[in-house]
């Protein structure tokens, strides 16, 4: 059986077009039996070798490991991109919630465990003004005495920092899904907007927490 070239077969448009030379002559010939005084058919000479001396069989020349055409992904619907930036949306939220927050010189962390220990010390204040942390930690090295009005202003200088991270991401969720097409999806800017103390770093995965 013959080996038919990707060159060939390139020169021919694909693989389809040259199976239909191949089959569209072989009919001809089939017609052209019945006829009387007509010139016989002709097709360029590869179809000819295959279809008068192999019966229209052929292979086409593998293409060599390494390769193979990659298929470019199809772009995403404006369901799929909308869903894809509003993950985008709570990451950059994650990042900014647990970036910190500074009060009175100070980066107070604002990470998940933080902030519920945060929470712990607020409601025992609550329950006794002479509360006091003996040692709280504010870097490695370095711990503070908090008093039980320092604690009142962390915890609500940390509630209001993440409460306000939510409420932006809120503003742009409200956006996303009110964009009409793929292009007013894209002009949203996901990283603009956000308070300028918080400005997020360059957008990672978050390896700690879920958003």
């Amino acid at each position: 059986m013959p080996i038919v070239s990707r060159q060939v077969i390139a020169e021919f448009g694909s693989a389809e077009a040259f199976a239909n030379a191949v089959s569209g002559f072989a009919q001809a010939l089939e017609n052209h039996k019945l006829t009387e005084d007509v010139p016989a058919p002709t097709a360029p000479w590869i179809v000819e070798l295959i279809v008068r001396n192999h019966g229209g069989e052929y292979e086409i020349e593998p293409i060599p490991p390494g390769e193979e055409p990659v298929e470019e992904p199809a772009p995403p619907t404006l369901e799929e991109l909308r869903a894809i930036k509003l993950a985008e949306l709570a990451n950059w939220r994650f990042i900014v919630e647990t970036a910190g927050v500074e009060i009175g010189g100070v980066l107070v962390r604002t990470d998940r465990q933080t902030s519920a220990i945060i929470t712990a010390a607020y409601v025992k204040a609550l329950q006794n003004p002479d509360y006091v942390v003996a040692n709280w930690k504010v870097a490695d090295g370095v711990f503070v005495t908090l008093d039980a009005a320092t604690i009142f202003v962390i915890a609500e200088a940390v509630s209001t920092h993440v409460q306000r991270s939510f409420d932006h991401e809120a503003y742009l969720t409200g956006l996303l899904l009110t964009a009409s097409s793929i292009e007013a999806i894209n002009a949203i800017d996901l990283a603009a907007g956000w308070f300028p103390a918080d400005t997020p770093p360059p957008m990672e995965p978050p390896v700690e927490e879920e958003p």
